[in-house]
């Protein structure tokens, strides 16, 4: 589920979470900065993403991850 979601995600595909008691701290850092907790079926709406005000959200991500990983080959 939660490479599902990072690839919906990453090809700004709509998507809906079924929320897993095994994984939910997996996705829920990413639900909470993204915004998206409407996407979890028990919010089902017909709210779409909205991919270009959170693209910026997810470059800082990308970046910060980047840098940390950079920082620690170093």
């Amino acid at each position: 589920m939660f490479h599902g979601v990072m690839l919906s995600y990453k090809y700004k595909k709509q998507f809906w979470i079924s929320e897993d008691p095994y994984r939910v701290n997996k996705l829920s850092y990413f639900v909470q900065y993204l915004d998206l907790k409407n996407r979890y079926l028990e919010s089902f709406g017909s709210n779409e993403i909205n991919y270009t005000i959170n693209n910026n959200k997810m470059y800082d991500c990308i970046n910060l991850s980047k840098n940390f990983i950079i920082k620690n080959i170093n």
